[in-house]
């Protein structure tokens, strides 16, 4: 099944889907954040070809879209780069089924994209969902039943949304509440079994924690700033820097969330320097200071 995950803009599921197994789609936030320029938006859709392969078509808004380097892992790892348009598609094969496979953007001006993940679904499921997410934790759930009893069922929402509502006559249904932060979300919904729960991915993870920050004068007054950012998921995130004199300058963490920048500082510069992470949710930690 598929499943999105956005605050905006809405992505709509595909309805010729004739495959069994489904893909679920969890696209997070796409608040703009502002460094140089306004940051790219990686807009994503997953459609099952096999029970284990999936055709990726995904699009990149950007003042210069051509040429954007979409970096993919998880079930699958490598890279693509955008057309002309901002428009890439890719084809993975091999999938595991229920494994994650997470998508971010780099442009031509160090500017990254938000992250974007979609996940081969389980066959077993007949329950599709998108849940927008909002600020203070609102929280949207579009979904839809299928089979032949599928009006006028009760959905049952547990975990970090505690709330219930009932299908329409085509096994559709809306909610919008209030989630309790970060966690896990299930949805409970009937089958001709039973019942099925789903999983989601948290609306709301914690802001990332730089746990360490430090500098080092090199020759040709070059600086080397370096450190380590913990988070959920780490991947994504980057570190703005800020100099004394108020130069800044923005580094990306790798995949264990460390980070290093070498920066020409003028001679004999002295002060403080900081420096704030950032994940794909655009959620800041506190701000770290060394000494030059």
């Amino acid at each position: 099944m598929f499943r999105w995950f956005s605050p905006r803009p809405r992505v709509l599921r595909p309805r010729s889907v004739v495959f069994q197994h489904r893909a679920r789609l969890l696209v997070e936030p796409l608040e703009v954040r502002n460094l140089c320029s306004a940051s790219p938006v990686l807009t994503l859709s997953a459609v099952p070809l096999t029970s284990t392969s999936l055709q990726i078509n995904g699009s990149v808004q950007d003042a210069n879209p051509s040429g954007v380097q979409i970096s993919y892992k998880g079930a699958a790892s490598g890279s693509t780069t955008t057309d002309s348009n901002g428009n890439f598609a890719i084809t993975l094969t091999n999938l595991v089924v229920g494994r994650p496979l997470s998508f971010i953007g780099l442009d031509s001006q160090q500017l990254q994209t938000n992250a974007a993940t979609t996940i081969l679904e389980d066959p077993a499921s007949n329950l599709m969902i998108a849940v927008n997410t909002g600020p203070s934790n609102a929280v949207t759930v579009n979904g839809q039943l299928s089979g032949s009893n599928s009006g006028g069922q009760t959905i049952t929402f547990g975990g970090t949304l505690v709330a219930s509502t009932v299908t329409n006559s085509n096994g559709a249904f809306t909610y919008s509440g209030t989630s309790s932060g970060t966690g896990m979300m299930t949805i409970t919904a009937p089958n001709g079994t039973g019942t099925t729960t789903e999983n989601l991915l948290p609306t709301i993870p914690a802001a990332p924690k730089i746990v360490q920050f430090v500098a080092q004068s090199g020759p040709n007054n070059v600086w080397t700033f370096s450190g380590n950012v913990s988070s959920k998921d780490v991947w994504g995130s980057w570190v703005t820097l800020t100099m004394p004199s108020g130069q800044t300058e923005t580094c990306l963490c790798d995949g264990t969330g460390k980070f290093s920048c070498n920066i020409t500082l003028p001679a004999n510069s002295s002060g403080i320097a900081t420096a704030v992470a950032t994940d794909a949710f655009d959620q800041n930690s506190g701000t770290a200071e060394c000494t030059l």
